[in-house]
């Protein structure tokens, strides 16, 4: 919404319309959200969000998950500078070469993680405080006393991360609802360009003439309302459709000092009749609305009901009339 917003601003220097100029001026009608969605879409990776499902926030996003994921990483770290001080420990004691050194490894079987695997030719030197966990041919596998330790913060600290990860979409949508009334100006601007837009497609559609209707004043109670239009065409029936000449415009008048407040309107059938009240209808909504009319002039007093024929139909694009229809 905002980048099409700001995209018709180039408009704004062939339009007079003050209210144009309100909706695409910036911090008039138009809110400035840019350092707002600038802060979402920087807070994760949206591409790899939707193809896992799951929000993982780039850093400086959430302390309370950096911590977490700090935290993890300095306990890698030491397990990982904890197997290069036993790898030392057991060269040195049984004088192996540097070769059998890097033989000793982390692995994982199962659930156990970090587990200690030696060849077997090193474990009649191991200190009596390792703790067996698993063996496979020519090999062995341990824990130490200090390795339990860091597993046990490991599980800890991946928990408190998996925890906050499990709450950032919620912080988000708190972060977001925070600028909930930017939102809502966005949405109602965007909203009332969108109907401009519309209203100006209807205006451009209509064939013949069009003109501004004239609201007459509803102040005085005195007054009796009334309706008049010259030459008015239908909003959304064209030659195009019909056939070129097929449809005929009408003058309308009714209601006013002196004059009736209704019409009997007859005629043959496939005479046009429901087409002309339908086209006054609409004509009277379009103008009330603010828009163009298919008329020449266009003079109303405000309508507050139009009343709808339940039941009945027709398909005048196949010459099939009301009554027709209903047959």
């Amino acid at each position: 919404m905002a980048q099409t917003c700001c995209s018709l601003k180039v408009i704004l220097e062939n339009v007079e319309s003050a209210q144009l100029h309100h909706l695409l001026t910036l911090g008039k009608g138009f809110p400035d959200v840019n350092s707002v969605l600038k802060h979402f879409k920087d807070a994760f990776d949206w591409v790899q969000a939707n193809n896992s499902g799951r929000i993982i926030p780039h850093e400086g996003v959430n302390i309370e998950y950096d911590s977490a994921c700090e935290k993890v990483k300095e306990i890698e770290s030491h397990l990982t500078k904890r197997l290069q001080e036993h790898r030392k420990l057991l060269g040195d004691k049984s004088l192996r070469t540097s070769m059998e050194d890097k033989s000793i490894t982390y692995v994982t079987i199962g659930k156990d993680s970090y587990l200690l695997e030696m060849p077997e030719s090193l474990c009649s030197c191991i200190p009596p405080d390792y703790e067996l966990r698993s063996s496979k041919k020519g090999f062995s596998r341990y824990w130490t006393p200090d390795i339990k330790k860091s597993l046990t913060e490991l599980s800890q600290a991946e928990t408190d991360k998996e925890s906050s990860l499990r709450s950032i979409l919620q912080r988000l949508i708190g972060r977001f609802c925070e600028h909930r009334l930017k939102w809502r100006q966005l949405v109602s601007v965007t909203a009332e360009i969108d109907v401009l837009i519309s209203l100006a497609i209807a205006s451009d559609y209509f064939e013949g003439p069009s003109c501004q209707p004239v609201v007459m004043s509803s102040s005085c109670t005195d007054e009796v309302p009334r309706f008049s239009a010259k030459s008015l065409g239908h909003p959304v029936l064209r030659s195009d459709s019909l056939g070129k000449g097929t449809f005929v415009s009408n003058d309308i008048s009714n209601g006013g000092s002196g004059h009736a407040s209704f019409i009997l309107l007859t005629g043959p059938n496939m005479g046009g009749k429901s087409t002309l009240i339908r086209q006054v209808c609409l004509a009277v909504i379009l103008a009330q609305l603010g828009a163009d009319v298919p008329a020449e002039s266009f003079e109303l007093s405000p309508v507050d009901r139009i009343f709808v024929r339940m039941g009945s139909k027709d398909n005048i694009m196949v010459v099939l009339s009301t009554f027709l229809s209903i047959l």
